[in-house]
């Protein structure tokens, strides 16, 4: 099988794994219309610890907080230790603007020079739902 097959059955297995969680722990906001799910996997390099690993993921989760709808940031590490990606960050948007928000915000980007060398792998995956 090949990489790019197995790491996309990851990011599905993921998705999945994040949809069904959150609906039983974060339901999405009640605004009607579209819902969007961005998904950012990463692999930490050997030489992050385990504070800035920590730091990594809380800064997303805060700023994730700041854009996504209310209750809709998950941050955590992959319990399958073979995964392609071992970290994981989701967040739901009400729309494409706020989405749009979330991806030209300044301080956004600040964070993600901040914490770029602490990471080896990255990937970004968006799904569009009711």
């Amino acid at each position: 099988m090949s990489r790019q097959g197995s790491t996309w059955r990851v990011v599905l297995a993921l998705l999945v794994g994040v949809c069904l969680g959150s609906a039983f722990t974060a339901p999405l906001a009640s605004a009607p219309g579209k819902k969007i799910r961005r998904t950012m996997l990463m692999n930490f390099k050997a030489t992050a610890s385990p504070a800035d690993v920590q730091m990594v993921l809380d800064a997303n989760r805060s700023d994730g907080a700041r854009f996504a709808s209310a209750g809709s940031v998950v941050v955590g590490h992959q319990i399958n230790k073979s995964a392609a990606y071992q970290y994981g960050v989701s967040m739901d948007f009400d729309s494409e603007d706020a989405l749009k928000r979330y991806s030209q915000d300044e301080g956004r980007h600040q964070t993600h020079q901040k914490f770029t060398p602490f990471i080896d792998q990255f990937m970004v995956a968006e799904v569009e739902g009711e």
